[in-house]
């Protein structure tokens, strides 16, 4: 009798893990299978990359809009990628190289708070305009 009740609180507990390892798999497939849907890449005809990956309702079509209306060009285009996500707050990187008394290879990254609720959300035109302008 002692070994039947030890055989069976042994299969209880192996189910129990094997049901968190299957809830955890199967979280992380369905997590990954929504992010993917979601995400997108664009590049302008102003040769600027625009990466969505966002649970929020943003689209490649959107973003570029924001920056033609604040002034994206052929010359700052192809300098700049801008990555709509929902990891970090909004927020722009720059670099150049200086070779003798020229400027280098000028890049650009915005990172746009693509999350519902956050400040870009509530006011697009200006974070937009914001970060374009850090560019």
């Amino acid at each position: 009798m002692l070994s039947f009740a030890r055989n069976r609180s042994m299969a209880l507990a192996e189910g129990a893990l094997v049901a968190v390892l299957l809830a955890i798999v199967f979280g992380l497939v369905g997590w990954t299978a929504v992010r993917s849907r979601a995400a997108s890449s664009w590049t302008s005809p102003e040769g600027t990359v625009i990466n969505v990956d966002s649970g929020g309702s943003w689209t490649t079509n959107q973003i570029y809009r924001l920056l033609v209306d604040n002034g994206l060009d052929s010359v700052v285009g192809p300098t700049l990628t801008v990555n709509v996500q929902d990891v970090y707050s909004s927020q722009t990187a720059t670099s150049v190289s200086h070779v003798g008394t020229t400027y280098q290879n000028y890049r650009a990254t915005i990172w746009l708070d693509g999350r519902p609720g956050s400040t870009f959300a509530s006011l697009p035109e200006y974070v937009a305009g914001h970060e374009f302008g850090h560019a």
